[in-house]
């Protein structure tokens, strides 16, 4: 289940249902398995997330 919007015109929107069909080092690649672009092949990329608490000595990335 993505929980972000992405790219809402193509059906990436929060609650979409997935299917991973392929993973690579930077990029996934999933099937819609809900809405009205069930069946489309859609590549999601890798987004790195910063934490924005600076209470800490070191940056956190995931």
């Amino acid at each position: 289940m993505l929980l972000r919007n992405l790219v809402p015109k193509d059906g990436l929107c929060n609650e979409t249902r997935l299917m991973v069909v392929r993973c690579a080092t930077r990029i996934i690649e999933v099937k819609i398995l809900t809405g009205e672009h069930s069946g489309n092949l859609v590549f999601i990329l890798r987004i790195s997330l910063t934490s924005s608490i600076r209470e800490m000595p070191f940056e956190m990335t995931r």
